[in-house]
């Protein structure tokens, strides 16, 4: 007679091969810096790590452009991302790209990650007016995943990506983007 087991497997027991939730321990996803790529440049985060390197709105001080990093057509950044604690609480390495764009002009964005993540490409905001123009999660690890979205007004507009959830994500999990 057959018999059936299941093994649940935990990210513990994967060490820096779990690639997050919706994964399994044999998933295998690498994501390298294409030539010509340009390195985004923020410093891999940690337990107690403090995000001041392209936060965007995240940050409750933001200054523009110093909080966003510049991005434009055909152009690839590679960066990395992860989740960490700070002050007892779970966060994420939210990276902020901005681009300026005419009104009427279409957008796209895409993205290729080592981890489910959360994208979005929003107008040129960060109070109560912030809209998000269009926004998804990346469908699976390592495969490519584009946005677009139409302009209603010119000027700065932002780009967001982040880890899909708040933790258990190695904050050396790499990406890469551009925009078309």
């Amino acid at each position: 007679r057959d018999t059936a087991e299941c093994t649940l497997t935990i990210q513990a027991d994967c060490a820096f091969d779990w690639l997050g939730v919706r994964t399994t321990c044999d998933d295998c996803c690498v994501i390298l810096c294409p030539e010509g790529g340009i390195a985004e440049g923020e410093p891999v985060c940690f337990d107690g790590y403090v995000d001041e390197y392209n936060p965007g709105c995240i940050n409750e001080f933001f200054t523009y452009p110093d909080d966003w990093t510049p991005i434009a057509d055909g152009q690839t950044i590679c960066g990395e991302m992860g989740t960490y604690t700070t002050d007892g609480s779970d966060l994420r390495d939210t990276d902020w790209y901005s681009i300026n764009l005419q009104a009427g002009d279409q957008v796209s964005w895409t993205v290729s990650t080592e981890v489910i993540s959360f994208i979005a490409i929003l107008n040129d905001g960060c109070d109560d007016q912030l809209e998000q123009l269009a926004s998804g999660f990346t469908d699976t690890a390592c495969t490519p995943t584009t946005i677009s979205a139409v302009v209603a007004t010119a000027g700065e507009h932002s780009m967001v990506v982040a880890p899909g959830v708040v933790n258990g994500v190695a904050c050396s999990d790499k990406y890469n983007n551009s925009v078309a």
